[in-house]
């Protein structure tokens, strides 16, 4: 058989009604939804399905929304085929849904930790600590060029993410940031505030701007017990897979401040000899940025019909 890739995907791909098939068509996923709820102490289904827009993407509810929707479908993936991955990785948060999926976290104390994370990361945007855009059609050693410009005459902004060739992620202050946006359009890229994305949180994650949150975050990661792997996890900080459970703990403050490497995963994944790649989560947006990635790849997501019936025929 093909090896095999399992992704996961962060918060922006959360949406009213997540998971609901799921959980009216398998008794496994229902119950991720009710250990959620357990874990947390509030009805977090609730939220899911019958909340409002606005109230699912905060941070504080959205991390733990996301976190719960993937493991769901993982623990549908695996009662209905039963294959391990040879490799896994999420974006940003859904690193830590590739965690739990590996055995590595415990679902509660990762659902509780993307509640803590998600409760943190929302200071950010609420003390207006900075902006975020996304930079589509420009590469990236123009980016950088454009960016060490600016940072010498206007003010701090930084690549926040690697999506993929033609995806790049930036946050910073809200002046240098606009600059930016100028330059951008100045040589015929895309620049697309957060502000315009109404699933998005529009504070600068995944940079130097969020180092006032390490301390707490790091204190959070020691609540945790981890396990060893039963399958390969990349990191977002090295875009390698992980070899201890104090590595993922590291990485997993380091992740706070540093850019997610996820056209560099895509890379090493490709680089193994995978051939298949699933997209195990709400949405399908790791879908399309990892077929940006590779052109080698075949990428499937989960939650579509269609898709689902491809990756039915892969294993029978």
């Amino acid at each position: 058989m093909s090896k095999l890739a399992i992704v996961f995907p962060g918060q922006g791909s959360q949406y009213i009604g997540m998971g609901k098939a799921l959980i009216d068509n398998f008794k496994v996923a229902a119950e991720v939804y009710e250990e959620a709820n357990d874990s947390l102490g509030f009805d977090l289904k609730k939220i899911i399905f019958d909340g409002s827009m606005a109230e699912l993407t905060r941070s504080e509810n959205a991390q733990p929304a996301v976190v719960t929707a993937s493991n769901a479908l993982f623990r549908v993936y695996m009662q209905e085929f039963g294959v391990l991955p040879d490799y896994t990785a999420g974006h940003s948060l859904g690193e830590l849904s590739a965690l739990i999926a590996a055995g590595g976290i415990k679902f509660n104390e990762g659902v509780y930790f993307a509640r803590k994370r998600g409760i943190l990361m929302q200071q950010a945007y609420s003390e207006k600590r900075g902006r975020v855009a996304l930079i589509v059609g420009v590469n990236e050693a123009q980016v950088k060029e454009e960016l060490e410009r600016i940072n010498k005459n206007y003010g701090f902004v930084a690549i926040t993410g690697y999506n993929s060739p033609s995806q790049i992620l930036v946050a910073g202050k809200e002046i240098p940031l606009k600059e930016l946006g100028r330059s951008i359009e100045s040589i015929n890229g895309e620049f697309i505030p957060f502000s315009m994305l109404p699933m998005k949180v529009d504070a600068p994650y995944h940079s130097s701007l969020m180092s006032f949150l390490a301390e707490d975050l790091s204190l959070e990661l020691k609540k945790i017990s981890y396990s060893p792997l039963k399958f390969p996890v990349l990191s977002n900080v090295s875009a390698l897979p992980y070899e201890s459970h104090e590595d993922i703990e590291r990485d997993l403050s380091l992740q706070l401040v540093n850019p997610v490497k996820w056209r560099q995963i895509i890379s090493y994944i490709e680089e193994q000899g995978t051939q298949i790649v699933i997209d195990i989560g709400p949405h399908y947006a790791l879908k399309t940025i990892v077929t940006e990635c590779s052109e080698v790849l075949k990428t499937y997501a989960f939650e579509i019909k269609t898709d689902f019936a491809e990756i039915k025929k892969y294993f029978m």
